[in-house]
């Protein structure tokens, strides 16, 4: 049946049955401008002065306030359905079920702007705010306990915050540094990460810094003091079982440009044996950011609370310079069963300068507590993250023939 219509004009089609709406051109010949696939109710808007409906018994209403234009609804929209849409523009909104945005949400959130929505916003993101720095507990160096080898002094600048190292020309150290002072720290600690600011300057071949952590409680191990670039600070004792505990190693250096490597060494399987994963980078930097000079802090952290031997955790290099890429992401590495964390954690360094002596600057570590079973750090860090990983392997650890720093 023909319908006149109001061109430009949208309409409201009710119809009985499975129906098509035709447009009527000048020329007499048909647009087919909507297809409705079952009896219901769907809107079109008129291109011409009349249509075409298929179903004689549908009516046809015009709508005095239309939907906003460029929504199509070919096939209409019903209750129950499924529509895709283009774009859509709405006054309000009501859900009653789970909203997706896979291609994120954005809400235009202006400084100072006096609207209840941002009032909330603001408040919320301080709140928010609040709440990451009341789950993060700062520890402190013990000062007395504070070793270094081969005659280099450790300047307690800030006593118990903050301390400094001085190297002479192609001079090297191994550092102890224990930490103590968390409050509240316990056999279930949720200490799902730590914070650890470290500055190295140097940039010449040669030149590297080697930063290690015991994580976790158990097993046997050896130390081994000016051991290299390439000696492990810590190897478990020869012949020994496996426990909690294990090994995580960050070295960066330069060589023919400005590297770092990841070293875990971890006892997994069943029975449990060593194993040792190495990620390796080549940074994607020039001699305007030094990643040891411009280094921040390290970040090593897991997402949640992991009893398994997955790889739940990532180590994060953090840094300022002349690049806009900060947040480097240097190694996916295993979560750990936080009942056997360590609430004072000891930090390892073993340093080597180049021809021009070096300086190295510490402060003492961060831990990053769970906000429930969670931490929120890595979805502060990964929206910003860059890699230049070129290499990751694992493999059953072997005992070397340990390097010496000659």
């Amino acid at each position: 049946m023909k319908i006149d219509t109001v061109k430009g004009g949208a309409y409201a089609l009710t119809c009985t049955e499975a129906c098509t709406v035709q447009a009527i051109r000048a020329d007499a010949a048909f647009i087919t401008i909507l297809e409705a696939d079952t009896a219901g109710q769907y809107s079109f808007v008129a291109p011409g002065e009349a249509v075409e409906v298929s179903d004689e018994n549908a009516m046809v209403t015009q709508v005095l306030k239309p939907a906003a234009l460029g929504v199509t609804g070919r096939s209409g929209i019903q209750s129950g359905g499924d529509v895709v849409l283009r774009n859509l523009m709405a006054e309000a909104a009501a859900f009653s079920g789970i909203v997706n945005a896979n291609g994120g949400i954005h809400v235009p959130l202006a400084a100072g702007a006096e609207t209840d929505t941002a009032s909330v916003n603001r408040a919320y993101a301080m709140g928010m705010a609040q709440l990451v720095l009341m789950h993060q507990t700062r520890t402190y160096w013990l000062t007395s306990s504070c070793t270094a080898t081969n005659g280099v002094t450790i300047n307690h600048a800030a006593p118990g915050c903050y301390c400094e190292v001085l190297l002479g020309a192609n001079g090297g150290t191994s550092l102890t540094l224990p930490t103590t002072g968390t409050v509240s720290g316990g056999d279930y600690s949720k200490i799902l990460g730590y914070s650890i600011p470290f500055r190295h300057n140097g940039g010449a071949a040669g030149t590297w810094i080697k930063v290690s952590m015991l994580i976790g409680a158990g097993g046997e191990w050896t130390e081994s003091l000016d051991a290299g670039m390439d000696g492990y600070r810590f190897r478990p004792v020869s012949g020994s079982a496996p426990s909690i505990a294990r090994l995580v190693e960050v070295t960066l250096y330069y060589h023919e440009g400005y590297k770092s490597r990841v070293r875990e060494l971890i006892g997994v399987g069943k029975p449990p044996g060593y194993v040792v994963r190495t990620t390796e980078s080549s940074l994607n930097y020039d001699s305007n950011t030094n990643p040891c000079s411009a280094a921040y802090r390290l970040v090593i952290t897991q997402s949640e609370i992991s009893y398994t031997s997955e790889l739940g955790a990532v180590v994060w290099l953090v840094m300022g310079g002349a690049s806009g890429d900060t947040v480097v992401k240097l190694a996916d590495i295993r979560g750990w069963d936080t009942y056997h964390t360590s609430v004072s954690p000891t930090l390892y360094l073993d340093v080597q300068a180049g021809e021009y002596g070096g300086r190295v600057h510490l402060e003492s570590p961060t831990i990053l507590n769970g906000i429930g079973n969670n931490t929120y750090v890595r979805y502060g860090l990964e929206p910003y993250q860059r890699s230049w990983i070129t290499a990751e392997a694992e493999v059953p650890y072997k005992e070397p023939e340990q390097p010496s720093a000659s």
